[in-house]
C-alpha cells in the first residue's frame, strides 16, 4: 500500500506539473497577442486594417452596416485597368463632355456622363476622343446595380440589352437618350425584362413603373456656350425674370406677349402656324426661324437669338421630330414661359412654369397674361433644371436597390471615358 509520506510527494509533483504547464500556456498566449498588436484600428470607418497590406482583419464583422467599404479596391486587375474613373459620393462621376456650368445643364450627355458604361453613343458625331472598352469586358467589372446608358434608337437599345443577358444580377438601371425615337417606343416588351429595374427615356410614348421619363433639355454641344453667355450677361433667376415680365405686362410694355419661331420638322408645326400666325392672334409675334445648330464654335452668336426672344414672356413650342424639344427647356432657362401641348411629358414640368394646352387653338391673350400672372407668384423648382436633381434621384432608386437585394456597395468605377 502507498505510504501517506509517498501520496503527498505524488500529489506535490502532479501540482507542480500543471503549475508549469499552466504559465507555459500563459506565455504562449502572450506571444500571440504581441502578433495580433500589428492590427491597427481605423476609428473613422469602423474597419481593422494590417500594417502595410491593407487587409481587412478576419476578426471584422461581416454585418457591420457603418464600415465603409466604398474607399476599398479589391478589384481584378483587368477592371482596375478597364474601369478607372472613381465614382464620388458628394459629386458623381466627373463630366465627360463638359465642366462647369457646361455639365449642370440638361442634355443627353449630362445623363450620359452619369452612367457606369455607355453603349451606341456617336461620339464621332460631337469630334470627342474616347475611350470606350468592349462591353465583354467589362461585364463582370460593373458596380452592383450599375446605371448603364445607351443611344435611344430602338435597335441600339435591343442589341445592348441582347449583350447584357443574364450577366448583370440582379440587374441594372436603363437611360436612353440623345434621339428623336420614343422611348420605350417599339420596345415596349423589354419593361418585362425583370433585369431592368427601372428605365429612364426622353420622349415617352407609355405609362409604365418601371419607366420614367426625363427631359431632352438642350443639346449641350450646340446651346450650352451661348446660354452660358447669356446668364453670365442677363443671370438665371427665373423667378425674377417672371416677376419682371409681369411688371412690364401690367405696364403695358409688351406689345406682343409670345413668339414663335422654329423650322418645320414636323406637320404639327405647319399646322401650328397656320393657327396662330393670322389676324386673330396679333399678340403672337410669327418668326421664320433662321439659325442653324452647329458645333464650329460659332454658336457664340446664339446668346443674341436667346437675348431676343427672352423679350417675349411665352414662347410657342410644339413638338418636333421628337415629342419633346430643345425649344422648351430653352425658353425655361432664359426665364419664358414655353407652350407645350398636354402629353406623358406633363410630369416633367410639375413645378415649373410650362403652359400646358389640349391645343394651340385654344391660345387666347386672355389665356396668356393670366397665366404669366400665376407663375410669377408660384414656387419654381429650379432645382430640376439641373444636374444635381436628376442624379439625386436615380442614384436614389439605386441606392433603394442595393438595400432591397442586400447588396454590398463597394467602391464604385466608370467603365468607358477613360
Amino acid at each position: 500500500m502507498m505510504t501517506d509520506r509517498k501520496f503527498r510527494i505524488y500529489l506535490i509533483i502532479i501540482i507542480s506539473s500543471c503549475i508549469i504547464l499552466f504559465m507555459l500556456a500563459i506565455r504562449n498566449t502572450s506571444n500571440d497577442v504581441k502578433v495580433d498588436t500589428k492590427i491597427k484600428w481605423k476609428p473613422k470607418s469602423k474597419n481593422f486594417f494590417l500594417d502595410e497590406t491593407g487587409a481587412t482583419d478576419s476578426t471584422a464583422k461581416k454585418d457591420d452596416t457603418n464600415s465603409d467599404t466604398t474607399n476599398i479596391d479589391t478589384r481584378s486587375q483587368k477592371c482596375q485597368k478597364l474601369c478607372t474613373v472613381k465614382y464620388d459620393i458628394a459629386k458623381g462621376y466627373p463630366p465627360v463632355a463638359n465642366s462647369g456650368l457646361y455639365g449642370d445643364y440638361l442634355c443627353p450627355t449630362m445623363f450620359r456622363d452619369m452612367s457606369d458604361y455607355v453603349f451606341g453613343w456617336p461620339f464621332s458625331h460631337f469630334h470627342e476622343v474616347v475611350n470606350v472598352p468592349d462591353l465583354r469586358e467589362v461585364l463582370d467589372c460593373l458596380p452592383p446595380v450599375p446605371i448603364l446608358f445607351s443611344k435611344g434608337d430602338p435597335q441600339l437599345v435591343r442589341s445592348f440589352i441582347k449583350q447584357l443577358g443574364d450577366h448583370v444580377k440582379p440587374g441594372f438601371i436603363l437611360l436612353t437618350g440623345q434621339t428623336d425615337f420614343p422611348s420605350p417606343g417599339e420596345n415596349k416588351k423589354l419593361l418585362d425584362n425583370p433585369n431592368i429595374l427601372r428605365w429612364y427615356g426622353s420622349n415617352p410614348d407609355i405609362t409604365h413603373p418601371k419607366f420614367h421619363p426625363f427631359p431632352l433639355g438642350l443639346q449641350c454641344f450646340e446651346h450650352a456656350q451661348g446660354m452660358l453667355q447669356f446668364h453670365n450677361k442677363y443671370g438665371e433667376n427665373i423667378k425674377d425674370k417672371l416677376q419682371n415680365n409681369r411688371g412690364r405686362m401690367e405696364n403695358g410694355d409688351f406689345q406682343k406677349l409670345a413668339v414663335l419661331n422654329f423650322g418645320e420638322t414636323h406637320p404639327v408645326r405647319r399646322t401650328v402656324k397656320t393657327q396662330l400666325c393670322n389676324e386673330k392672334h396679333p399678340y403672337i409675334e410669327c418668326q421664320n426661324k433662321l439659325w442653324t445648330n452647329n458645333m464650329t464654335g460659332e454658336n457664340g452668336k446664339l446668346s443674341l437669338l436667346y437675348e431676343s426672344l427672352s423679350k417675349y414672356p411665352f414662347w410657342v413650342a410644339p413638338r418636333g421630330n421628337g415629342l419633346d424639344t430643345h425649344r422648351i427647356w430653352e425658353a425655361l432657362y432664359v426665364g419664358s414661359i414655353p407652350i407645350v401641348q398636354r402629353s406623358l411629358m406633363d410630369p416633367l414640368f410639375k413645378d415649373l412654369p410650362v403652359l400646358l394646352i389640349d391645343n394651340y387653338e385654344d391660345l387666347t391673350e386672355k389665356l396668356l397674361k393670366d397665366t404669366l400672372i400665376k407663375f410669377s407668384e408660384m414656387d419654381v423648382n429650379t432645382k430640376a433644371l439641373y444636374r444635381h436633381y436628376w442624379r439625386a434621384n436615380i442614384e436614389k432608386f439605386r441606392s433603394e436597390m442595393i438595400k432591397k437585394y442586400n447588396l454590398a456597395d463597394s467602391a464604385r468605377f466608370r467603365c468607358w471615358g477613360t
